[in-house]
């Protein structure tokens, strides 16, 4: 795995859609390229964007003023069990509801939509749900995010309202911890959710 500190500027600072538009330019190599990376933002100005990007992969060079790599570094965790970890993830919290009035998609399955969850306990039985086999929360604080807007050629204007988790958690299964990491959490990845960091606890 690796680590990278990327600065974003001119059209690729406007907003997450943007964002993730600059990022995949140092990852997309080859036309079916799959999305192997996580992001955090860090920082925002008027015009620049600062980024924390963890990847699969060691990043491409790009031909872009407008992307800057800062720095970048190969990073292998260990985990075990028992292991007292801080954690720290901006997220994406929703669930799946189905459409009430049972109309169906053109593939006849019944329309359903995403909806933020709002709700601390619902919230929190979110991210412990997705925790699990993985590890155990013992300290948990839950803080909202500025909503994130968005347009989709299909379905028109979108949102995203993100949640910043933050706590100590205790590794269950360092192998699964370890996926969790790779894999993220929750949907909304591609606009700078999911990513979750970790370090030691005291």
């Amino acid at each position: 795995m690796y680590l990278s500190k990327i600065h974003l500027t001119g059209q690729y600072a406007k907003n997450s859609y943007e964002y993730h538009n600059g990022l995949w330019k140092l990852f997309s190599d080859t036309p079916d390229r799959q999305r192997d990376f996580l992001y955090r933002v860090e920082q925002k100005q008027r015009g620049r964007v600062a980024l924390l990007v963890q990847s699969c992969r060691p990043l491409q060079t790009v031909d872009s003023e407008s992307i800057n790599v800062l720095a970048s570094k190969a990073w292998q965790p260990v985990f075990h069990q028992g292991q007292c970890l801080r954690f720290f993830i901006h997220a994406n919290p929703v669930k799946t509801i189905k459409d009430a009035q049972q109309r169906v998609n053109k593939k006849g399955q019944i329309k359903s939509c995403r909806v933020p969850l709002i709700d601390f306990e619902e919230q929190q039985q979110w991210l412990i749900k997705r925790l699990t086999y993985a590890a155990r929360i013992e300290e948990l604080d839950i803080n909202p995010l500025e909503p994130l807007y968005f347009r989709k050629q299909k379905t028109g204007a979108g949102k995203i309202q993100p949640v910043r988790y933050q706590g100590v958690l205790t590794v269950i299964d360092p192998e699964q911890m370890k996926i969790l990491l790779e894999t993220g959490m929750g949907p909304g990845k591609a606009f700078g959710c999911g990513m979750l960091s970790l370090a030691p606890a005291g």
